[in-house]
């Protein structure tokens, strides 16, 4: 029920075009463009170096996309639909497996496939990342599962591989070190041994990100001061943040059970 949601929910962002980031991620970025030939380009430099020559502090080599299909938006969008939907299948195969509560499974599933905070991710073909990288999250938590009642170490292994997937994917999975372990002390009253193998294949997958990352980037540190577009409070006074910031979060809860008007930025 949750994957024919997220389809028919989003079926109407496969004839968009390219909108926002995807112009300077996809679009117009050359070494996107070049399909194959920019391969090494894409892992050897920031997230946007090929859009506007410059070092930046992102670096997500893992989903950037052209050769398939060459100037193609509607590939790129069927593809999230898609992508979206599986993700909330394996969101409902995960909560199952942690409070083996198959109606809390669907309910929470459900809502995650119209949380409407998950818009922009699924109508934008950039923000494939969020998609994919909590994809091999939630594959790597299901097979820290699966270890914690086999005891096989390839499942650990398997682990480090798709965590590492997903931290080249984007790095916001790196959270993910410290949650699943966590779940196997709540959900399964692990012994803190257990948990701490377990954390080893996310740690170690981890560490070998943030050493590429500083291998491309020279740092593991954002280099510039945001700018009033990516953080519109970064020059308020205290009180100015604190007010606008107890706005936003009031119109972030209206949005979940009204979303409209919806925006952007």
């Amino acid at each position: 029920m949750p994957v024919i949601l997220a389809v028919l929910l989003y079926a109407n962002t496969a004839g968009y075009d390219y909108v926002l980031d995807d112009i300077s991620v996809i679009s117009h970025n050359r070494f996107v463009t070049n399909g194959i030939d920019g391969l090494k380009d894409i892992w050897t430099t920031s997230y946007r170096a090929g859009y506007w020559n410059d070092t930046g502090t992102l670096y997500r080599p893992f989903t950037l996309e052209w050769q398939l299909s060459p100037n193609n938006p509607g590939l790129g969008h069927s593809l999230n639909i898609l992508f979206y939907a599986l993700l909330c299948f394996l969101i409902y195969y995960l909560i199952k497996a942690l409070v083996n509560d198959q109606k809390i499974a669907l309910i929470t599933s459900l809502f995650f496939a119209v949380c409407t905070v998950h818009t922009e991710v699924v109508a934008n073909i950039k923000s494939r990342d969020e998609i994919m990288s909590l994809l091999f999250g939630v594959l790597s938590w299901l097979s820290v599962l699966k270890w914690h009642q086999t005891k096989r170490i390839q499942e650990l292994i398997f682990v480090g591989f798709l965590v590492g997937l997903g931290m080249f994917t984007k790095e916001g999975l790196i959270a993910f070190v410290a949650v699943i372990p966590i779940s196997l002390w709540f959900f399964r009253k692990a012994e803190i041994k257990d948990v701490c193998v377990s954390a080893i294949p996310l740690t170690t997958a981890s560490l070998i990100y943030l050493f590429a990352r500083y291998q491309v980037l020279g740092s593991l540190q954002a280099s510039i001061k945001p700018s009033t577009v990516e953080n519109s409070m970064v020059n308020y006074d205290f009180s100015d943040r604190l007010l606008t910031g107890i706005k936003l979060i009031g119109m972030y809860t209206q949005k979940l059970f009204i979303p409209h008007p919806l925006a952007y930025e």
